[in-house]
């Protein structure tokens, strides 16, 4: 799943490249992103629970950070 979110990211790059202003690409480029943050956070904790890391507080404060702020330019968008 994050293998193919991050496969898609290029692509939404490049038709927000092409027109800036563009509605439909600007979402679709916010919601890749949010995927992938999604994905990767799920991701990490998969790994830290299988591993048994306990000490990523300031790891998970941060991703809450990020997702914040993609949800808030997908409001914006």
């Amino acid at each position: 799943m994050w293998l193919f979110i991050a496969s898609l990211l290029p692509a939404t790059t490049a038709w927000l490249g092409a027109d800036i202003f563009a509605r439909t690409s600007a979402i679709l480029y916010v919601i890749n992103v949010l995927l992938f943050n999604l994905a990767t956070a799920f991701l990490r904790r998969q790994v830290t629970l299988k591993n048994h890391i306990n000490n990523m507080q300031n790891l998970n404060r941060q991703e809450n950070v990020s997702f914040g702020v993609n949800l808030v330019t997908l409001i914006v968008t």
